[in-house]
């Protein structure tokens, strides 16, 4: 265990950082993640959640943990149900520090996630700092095997590089703000959305390259194992940005990445479906986004062996 009175540093404002968790419907995995905030070897200044009107209410929960903790948990309510990025937007816009972490509800952090990112943050006036995750299942931790970039990433994004998920961003508040946030008008790709308007937009951009944060793949209640509103999201962001695509890799290109985007983001759900015997929602997804596509056929193997990799790992 590091000795947070050894490691703690200080840079003035540039150490300041306030976390933002969006919550919809969860509870255990909510307080994980709290508990891997209060951790930190580098403590934020507040911790915002912001509850997306859950069936069940969460406050108890919350004060409870208030009283534990040293640091500010506070906890906002949505007024209906309205998506994670509309969560996101809000918590931000509520944040006092120079930078905000984000962290879903069902991942957490490694407790010296903040302390390094922060350093190299303030190390290049970056904009955005973002680290790698394992990825985890019944409680086994797995290499990510996510290319990390920090140049030229304009081109990685439309070459079909999907950067890991918002729990290993650390943003520069005043940046994040003229940017506008994330896209609410999106049912998922949300943030995949938010990396290319950063990119478009100039930022600074780096990398830690170790795996600082755990991305929980059994979670049931992922947006990405909603079908419906993962692959309405994923229309929405194809269109969105066709053009700037099709203008630097012309109509194939285009072509390629959609098959490309359409069978990463497919997949997932089409496996869960099989797996849980859901064999109408299964055979629809793979029809219409991956019986004709090529992407699909050369993913089965690397399927194959991943899971092979799991099962001799437990």
């Amino acid at each position: 265990m590091h000795s947070r009175q050894n490691k703690q540093w200080n840079v003035g404002v540039l150490s300041k950082y306030s976390v933002v968790v969006p919550n919809y419907g969860r509870s255990r995995t909510l307080l994980d993640a709290l508990n891997s905030v209060c951790i930190q070897i580098h403590l934020p200044e507040e911790v915002y959640i912001i509850d997306d009107c859950s069936p069940k209410p969460i406050e108890g929960l919350v004060n409870d943990l208030k009283q534990q903790k040293k640091i500010p948990i506070l906890l906002e309510v949505n007024d209906a149900n309205r998506g994670a990025a509309y969560s996101r937007n809000r918590g931000a816009n509520l944040t006092k520090s120079h930078y905000i972490a984000f962290l879903d509800s069902d991942d957490t952090w490694e407790e010296d996630k903040l302390e390094k990112q922060l350093k190299l943050a303030a190390s290049g006036d970056f904009d955005l700092v973002y680290c790698d995750c394992w990825m985890m299942t019944r409680g086994v931790k797995l290499p990510s095997n996510k290319l990390l970039v920090d140049d030229r990433i304009d081109e990685h994004l439309t070459n079909g590089w999907t950067p890991p998920n918002t729990s290993t961003l650390l943003v520069k508040k005043d940046s994040f703000m003229k940017l506008g946030g994330f896209d609410e008008s999106l049912k998922s790709c949300q943030d995949h959305d938010f990396w290319m308007r950063a990119v478009s937009a100039g930022w600074k951009i780096g990398v830690v390259k170790e795996p600082l944060s755990n991305f929980r793949l059994d979670e049931n209640d992922r947006i990405s194992f909603n079908h419906i509103n993962r692959m309405h999201g994923v229309r929405e962001f194809l269109r969105k940005w066709k053009p700037l695509i099709s203008e630097r890799k012309g109509y194939l290109g285009f072509t390629m990445f959609k098959l490309n985007y359409y069978c990463k983001a497919s997949m997932p759900i089409f496996l869960r479906y099989v797996k849980f015997c859901k064999s109408r929602p299964a055979m629809e997804l793979f029809l219409r986004y991956l019986a004709y596509n090529p992407y699909f056929y050369t993913q089965v193997p690397k399927m194959v062996a991943h899971k092979l990799k799991l099962l001799s790992s437990r």
